[in-house]
């Protein structure tokens, strides 16, 4: 993988859907709204964006997360980062999504 790339892995489980994020978003909101999107169209009770592989993320993928957040919230489900960086967590903590997220370990 480039050091510039994002790979996107996502693990459907009875009561879950995690998003795993490896490598670097920028410029890749895109790609990410659609993995979010679809796990969310699941109707799952939780959604997990698992950013232990996440090396950097920009300030439009932590929109991204943000507006994912507020989806869940009004399919009564719940989006969980899981793991991230100390820079990852800096970047949304900045953007203001820290507000709409929850983190879990």
């Amino acid at each position: 993988m480039s050091p510039t790339s994002l790979a996107i892995r996502v693990l459907d489980l009875d009561d879950m859907t995690v998003v795993g994020l490896d490598g670097v978003v920028s410029g890749d909101a895109d790609r990410l709204v659609g993995a979010v999107d679809r796990a969310l169209a699941r109707h799952v009770p939780m959604v997990v964006v698992d950013c232990s592989l996440l090396e950097s993320l920009d300030a439009e993928g932590s929109a991204t997360l943000a507006d994912a957040a507020r989806h869940a919230h009004d399919q009564h489900s719940r989006l969980v980062v899981r793991e991230p960086s100390a820079a990852t967590r800096a970047v949304l903590d900045l953007t203001g999504t820290s507000a709409v997220v929850e983190y879990g370990d």
